[in-house]
């Protein structure tokens, strides 16, 4: 039924379809988080291998992969000196190796913290009492 000032009518939405459109986003941040993150610790691998292996940094792939995972690194230049073998340009970068390490907590913590914003219902409570009750 539409009011007879012309406007759209509103539609009153239930408290159960508000907490499943909230899960809903919070599931959808979550799964933004741990694909940022998948795609963050695949560069910054390929950076390690690429260093590992002796790759040469004038060849455009590698220079690509170095352009763009070097804003993640840099705040982790000289934290940890990298180990270099004298007789070739095989290198272990481990601050790369600490960066994957500190953005995959952070990515737990982040996770963690949309999970902590999860309305909950008071069934879901109810049980989650009980199980952690001895």
């Amino acid at each position: 039924m539409e009011p007879i000032t012309g406007e759209k009518p509103v539609i009153k939405v239930e408290p159960p379809q508000q907490e499943y459109e909230e899960k809903k986003h919070i599931i959808r941040y979550r799964q933004i988080v741990w694909y940022v993150w998948l795609v963050l610790e695949a560069l910054l691998l390929l950076r390690f291998l690429l260093k590992l292996f002796g790759a040469n940094p004038l060849s455009l792939f590698s220079l690509l992969v170095y352009i763009l995972s070097t804003p993640f690194t840099f705040i982790f230049f000289g934290l940890f000196p990298s180990t270099v073998d004298p007789s070739s340009r095989n290198e272990i970068e481990w601050s790369t190796l600490f960066a994957m390490l500190f953005y995959a907590v952070v990515a737990f913590l982040v996770s963690r913290y949309f999970r902590l914003k999860k309305p909950i219902d008071p069934l879901e409570a109810e049980t989650k009492v009980e199980d952690t009750i001895p």
